[in-house]
């Protein structure tokens, strides 16, 4: 079994290094406190428990790691987990990742150095099963997942029954004689997402209906990935509905239809998942949108690491799944109707103007635009992208007087 004294040689450090970095009493660089974690990794080192267990500053102090600072969301989760720790003489300290997993695994490792009591995590990287592993799990650190859980690990982990809400939405609009669904997500590697893609999926087999995989998308859940991901691909085949599975990818997809020029629910019905909210003052009008409660799901994610904390030695990991209050709901949704007008078919009677354009990224995200340009003007925008140094023999091959255009170039 590996010591303090192995671990000290491997990180080139001195024992009293490691012991600080362990038992946080003094600040260790960042860069060192790496490496160190890296070696008791390595070493599969396991601190005395029973040291661990009687010092007191540890005792009373919970690490919470969230994804995302600017996520509503997320801020409600944190609220709930405050109003359940806090009465209960627990010190609670946060961090956010940024959705970076370097950055997360840093903070996890600063946690452990601190020799907190226990972990809440909303992971950014629950495909990293080998880190949480070798870094929580062998340590016997009391953790709780929240929203993401990590794969092909037995954890507590908290979260909302994501397959059943997103199974009632989609079963909801085929009652109501809508086809062409789209689902507009976060990454598949996240299970909350994961999990929505199946209650969406099963919800066509149930209907016997083809799922046109040009009317799923998945992004990184911010707004601009999202208004890119729709106006490339989904709003070009006429959805008339689309589930999204955060509010930040529902305003994404507002942008990017009324792009196209489509209304919602005018054109297109639009069912977010949402946070339960007295004040609705926010809400954007014609979206329906879902109500689950964050507080009360960082209240039992943080009432579940308590448990664990209390009584390691007998406590086997939980799963508690949430419900959204919409899935025993009617949905206030309209019978289906297509379109009115789409963009394609004022294209085919519009006008073409041939725009030549230097092949940069920049270009490009100018085309995504050109939608609207058109429905405005009613010219359609034809574009060709070339090398720089190929845009002037290309301007003098199409004119009529190639030595007026040179000299005006040159």
């Amino acid at each position: 079994m590996a010591t303090l004294k192995d671990v000290a040689k491997d990180a080139g450090v001195s024992i009293a290094t490691v012991s600080c970095c362990l038992s946080g009493k003094k600040p260790v660089k960042a860069e060192t406190k790496m490496r160190i974690m890296d070696s008791i990794e390595k070493l599969k080192y396991i601190p005395n428990i029973s040291a661990r267990n009687l010092k007191a500053d540890a005792s009373n102090q919970i690490g919470i790691v969230l994804s995302d600072i600017d996520n509503l969301y997320q801020a409600e989760i944190f609220k709930g987990i405050s109003s359940c720790l806090q009465p209960l003489n627990y010190n609670v300290s946060v961090a956010y990742s940024g959705n970076a997993p370097d950055i997360e695994c840093g903070i996890i490792d600063n946690f452990i150095s601190q020799n907190v009591a226990g972990l809440l995590v909303i992971t950014c990287q629950p495909q990293n099963s080998e880190f949480f592993r070798g870094r929580i799990l062998d340590y016997n650190i009391p953790v709780v997942f929240i929203d993401r859980k990590p794969e092909n690990i037995f954890v507590n982990y908290a979260g909302f029954q994501n397959y059943e809400t997103t199974y009632h939405i989609t079963q909801s609009l085929f009652e109501r004689g809508y086809r062409n669904i789209g689902l507009v997500c976060g990454p598949f590697h996240f299970s909350s997402e994961r999990e929505c893609i199946d209650g969406y999926r099963d919800a066509f087999l149930h209907n016997r209906t083809n799922l046109d995989r040009k009317l799923f998308c998945t992004t990184n859940m911010s707004k601009e990935d999202a208004f890119k991901a729709v106006l490339t691909s989904i709003s070009k085949y006429q959805p008339d509905a689309i589930i999204t599975t955060s509010e930040n990818i529902a305003a994404g997809t507002i942008e990017a239809l009324s792009t196209k020029g489509l209304k919602i629910p005018e054109n297109v019905a639009l069912i977010t998942f949402s946070e339960e909210s007295w004040s609705k003052g926010y809400r954007l009008p014609g979206v329906i949108y879902t109500s689950r409660s964050a507080f009360h799901l960082g209240s039992s994610a943080a009432q579940l690491l308590i448990r664990n904390i209390n009584a390691p030695a007998l406590f086997e990991p939980n799963i508690i799944l949430s419900e959204d209050s919409i899935a025993k709901m009617v949905l206030p949704l309209k019978n289906a109707t297509r379109p009115a007008l789409h963009t394609q078919q004022v294209m085919n009677k519009a006008k073409t103007l041939k725009v030549l354009m230097v092949d940069l990224a920049t270009s490009h995200s100018i085309q995504l635009l050109s939608d609207a340009f058109m429905k405005e003007s009613g010219i359609k925008l034809d574009f060709e992208f070339l090398p720089q140094n190929k845009i002037l023999s290309k301007i003098l091959d199409t004119i009529d007087n190639p030595k007026e255009i040179f000299d005006m170039y040159m």
